[in-house]
């Protein structure tokens, strides 16, 4: 995946768990062991490297094997940042900030973590909307 590669169509946070439960039907919610964690991990890593695809298939195997929790869904956020897909980003994140609020207020994640997502999602709300991507200001449009 590159910059210029648009992500999964994402419409909600509902619909892309059912359609990566159909792209991953070996994978079971709740049903896989600990190294389903290194896969968020792994996505980070990645995604840090650049290589933006394989960072979306570790984000996604995330979302599918523990859909309660942030990380799948924060990972593809800023995923999906990286690329200028503010729409996708912006509803992923807003699921990490859910989950993570729904686990601060059952004492279950530090309410550190989620101050760094909501700050996650506040720079994501600072994206250009998509018609904007790629616009120049006038000041360096080339001269006639």
């Amino acid at each position: 995946m590159s910059e210029n590669d648009s992500p999964l169509a994402i419409t909600s946070a509902h619909q892309l768990r059912a359609a990566l439960g159909r792209r991953f039907p070996e994978i079971r919610p709740y049903g896989e062991d600990d190294w389903d964690w290194t896969w968020a991990d792994e996505g980070m890593d990645y995604l840090d490297a650049g290589d933006y695809a394989m960072a979306e298939l570790k984000f996604q195997q995330v979302v599918v094997s523990q859909p309660d929790h942030c990380d799948g869904y924060e990972g593809l956020a800023l995923l999906y940042q990286r690329i200028g897909s503010r729409r996708e980003a912006l509803i992923l994140i807003d699921e990490a900030v859910r989950i993570a609020r729904l686990h601060v207020n059952r004492g279950w994640m530090d309410p550190e973590v989620l101050e760094e997502i909501a700050a996650e999602r506040e720079s994501i709300l600072g994206m250009p909307t998509e018609p904007e991507r790629g616009l120049r200001p006038a000041s360096d449009d080339p001269e006639p």
